[in-house]
């Protein structure tokens, strides 16, 4: 039996693993995660604006990021919905506006009128031009933009009480320096993991307020507002997987030690 232990077949190991990773995506188990600093000061910045306040989400989700991202936008979009803000989103890379269609309809279920709610701005190139452009002069930066109840309240990027930036690169950092920075407003980074070291030194420093970092910052955001989504899904699934491959380490351990003695004695 213990000699088993050590030569377990290949496919019962992956099999198994496989049943880890999607009993969870079946039937979410809601494991317990814990909260960094960073996504608890990205949700007590959300959690402190007064009802109606403007937020501007700068995204750059596009398919090689979505995985990250989006979960974390999704987990934020709810929260900014409990507190009833006023919501404007600016596309900042070009597969990105197709993403917003989809929060669009998200925000629409949730009883939000566009024009009056939400607002989606076109998309434009530029990148750290872009975020220097509306630092500088927000309402020319989209000034074709079609009058509406919430365009025309907005005199300028100074009527945002707060500016999320959802993107797997330096964005943050030009949204920092152009935008936040300057004009004293709030800020939440919502990054991809690889950029964390990037970011964190400004966070340290409160130059940005709140960080959501990768897959396991939005299950974090999301086990906050206590919608479950996807992301405490895949964390479920990746926990599973875990401890699926760390009792295969043991038993192969408790075979290896039960049968050394066997094997010493029979040299």
């Amino acid at each position: 039996m213990m000699e088993r232990l050590q030569k377990i077949d290949r496919r019962v190991i992956f099999a198994g693993l496989m049943l880890m990773i999607a009993i969870p995506l079946v039937k979410p188990l809601q494991l317990p995660v814990n909260i960094s600093s960073e996504t608890r000061a990205a949700y007590d910045l959300i959690e402190a604006l007064p009802s109606g306040s403007n937020v501007l989400i700068a995204t750059s989700i596009f398919p090689s990021t979505q995985a990250e991202l989006e979960p974390q936008t999704i987990a934020m979009l709810n929260h900014l919905v409990k507190k009833q803000a006023k919501i404007v989103m600016a596309p900042c890379y070009p597969d990105t506006p197709p993403y917003l269609l989809k929060y669009a309809k998200m925000l629409e279920d949730a009883g939000y009128v566009e024009g009056i709610d939400y607002l989606n701005l076109p998309y434009l190139a530029g990148e750290e031009t872009l975020y220097a452009a509306m630092g500088s002069d927000f309402k020319k930066t989209y000034d074709q933009t079609p009058s509406s109840e919430l365009w025309d309240s907005i005199s300028g990027v100074k009527s945002f009480s707060l500016v999320i930036v959802p993107n797997g690169g330096r964005h943050p950092l030009y949204v920092m320096a152009h935008i936040s920075t300057p004009h004293a407003i709030d800020m939440i980074a919502s990054i991809t993991a690889v950029v964390l070291p990037n970011v964190q030194p400004y966070f340290n420093s409160g130059q940005i307020g709140g960080v959501v970092s990768g897959m396991n910052g939005a299950a974090e955001y999301e086990s906050l507002v206590q919608v479950p989504g996807k992301a405490l899904q895949g964390m479920d699934a990746q926990s599973l997987g875990h401890l699926w491959i760390i009792a295969l380490v043991v038993l192969g351990n408790i075979g290896y030690f039960a049968t050394r003695g066997k094997k010493a004695g029979g040299v």
